[in-house]
């Protein structure tokens, strides 16, 4: 059985990583999921589960989904060639590390 404090831990750590991924896009000049991951995290602060369940749909895959984007100087980011597999490591690192904390959440709060 999960607990508040559970809860709130993994909510701590949502919210740490989507500020990280969203720190990236802001890096790279994104504006789409900039302001996606923005919303989301807002939602979050404000004590709203749409946050979580905003991120995870996101995620669900399809074309067009955030499992598409690719940080990468073809599609107008500012990231130099070099940097391009680092930086999308860390994206996904954080961005799955989000999704993890959004699915216990959701799923302890009975979504």
């Amino acid at each position: 059985m999960t607990n508040d404090q559970d809860v709130q831990a993994r909510t701590a750590s949502f919210l740490a990583h989507a500020r990280e991924v969203e720190a990236i896009l802001q890096e790279a000049g994104e504006v789409k999921w900039l302001q996606w991951i923005s919303r989301a995290i807002a939602d979050v602060e404000a004590s709203r589960v749409a946050g979580f369940e905003l991120v995870l749909a996101g995620f669900r895959g399809g074309m067009g989904s955030f499992n598409d984007f690719v940080i990468h100087p073809l599609n107008g980011h500012t990231v130099t060639r070099d940097a391009v597999e680092q930086v999308n490591d860390r994206l996904r690192r954080e961005a799955s590390a989000a999704v993890a904390d959004a699915r216990f959440v959701t799923r302890a709060l009975g979504r």
